[in-house]
């Protein structure tokens, strides 16, 4: 072996002797690491186990609230497919647990439909699932077809029309309601929305913003022109209760003519001075109810306890006997 062979070889086993020694070093410092570390890790141990620990309820054990089926959707009504997703939501959302995976979502889901709607998924869902569409796999793609078939091709269209023609015809709250339920459709800024929401106002509500201030928001509309439409409603059965009653008279008649020279005066209702039809208003007296004026005193004809039916001083009383019964006539012959 030359001398220049040997130098090398021993430059090479300097070099591999230091990198063996790096090697004990690294390894040492791993080592201490690993101890350092399990020391702390028994000291949290520790430190935990003093201190009472937190409840963490079992999910299987969590009692979902009930809630109400969604409708049952028969598909001739494309405004109704919107009422029928959001009930079907919300009972997903609320019960999780029933419904783990896609094709259970799907299968309720189509518990649901009627007549069209069953009609139009009924070949999907008789075929093998290996043959089925995606969208019998996948819920979102389910809603999205349902929707295709379904729903409103020109949804947003549809709701630009209503909110334009749409009118305030009773509560403001109602008519809010459904304002907000078409401009959810739309990608109108907030100032659009609250200049249309102020035109299908009641022209009442308008006087009343034209006095105290326009709001230039949406909601700061809303909620102005509520306070005034139930403000305006409360006055209007204030009003109910202020207004008069029917006018009433005075009739001042006379007493008994066996008893003291009194007057009595009584409130009767105004009639009207055709005293013939006044007299033909009142129907015959029932039998029992004769016998309970004659017992009790009360005059025949308006069962005042003042006076006998032969002084009544009411309008029509001139034939009471004869109309009543009261007494018989000399004239009579019977």
């Amino acid at each position: 072996m030359s001398s220049s062979t040997r130098s090398q070889a021993s430059l090479l086993q300097e070099t591999l002797d230091a990198a063996l020694a790096r090697l004990e070093a690294l390894e040492d410092s791993q080592r201490q690491t690993r101890q350092e570390n399990q020391d702390l890790r028994q000291r949290l141990d520790a430190r935990v186990e003093g201190q009472p620990r937190a409840f963490s309820p079992n999910p299987a054990n969590v009692k979902e609230p009930k809630v109400a089926s969604p409708e049952t959707f028969h598909g001739r009504n494309k405004t109704k497919l919107a009422h029928f997703l959001l009930g079907l939501n919300i009972v997903l959302q609320t019960q999780a647990s029933r419904f783990p995976d896609d094709k259970t979502k799907i299968t309720y889901a189509i518990s649901f439909l009627r007549d069209e709607a069953m009609s139009w998924i009924e070949p999907f869902a008789n075929k093998e699932p290996i043959d089925q569409p995606d969208f019998m796999k996948d819920f979102r793609l389910f809603v999205k077809e349902l929707k295709t078939i379904f729903g409103d091709p020109d949804e947003v269209a549809t709701a630009e029309r209503q909110i334009r023609s749409l009118r305030q015809r009773g509560a403001a709250s109602a008519y809010f309601a459904d304002f907000r339920r078409f401009a959810a459709v739309l990608d109108w800024n907030d100032s659009a929305l609250a200049s249309q929401a102020y035109t299908g106002l009641k022209d009442k509500i308008k006087d009343e913003l034209a006095r105290v201030g326009r709001p230039t928001t949406l909601n700061e509309l809303i909620t102005t022109a509520t306070r005034i439409d139930t403000r305006i409603y409360e006055r209007d059965i204030e009003r109910e209760r202020e207004r008069p009653t029917p006018s009433s008279s005075s009739i001042t008649i006379p007493n008994r003519p066996s008893g003291p020279p009194v007057t009595t005066t009584i409130k009767v209702k105004q009639e009207p001075k055709d005293f013939k039809s006044s007299s033909t208003r009142r129907g015959p007296l029932s039998n029992e109810e004769k016998d309970r004026r004659r017992r009790e005193g009360l005059c025949l004809y308006c069962a005042s306890k003042d006076h006998d039916v032969s002084v009544c001083p009411l309008p029509g009383n001139n034939t009471n006997r004869q109309i009543h019964g009261s007494q018989p006539t000399a004239s009579s012959g019977n």
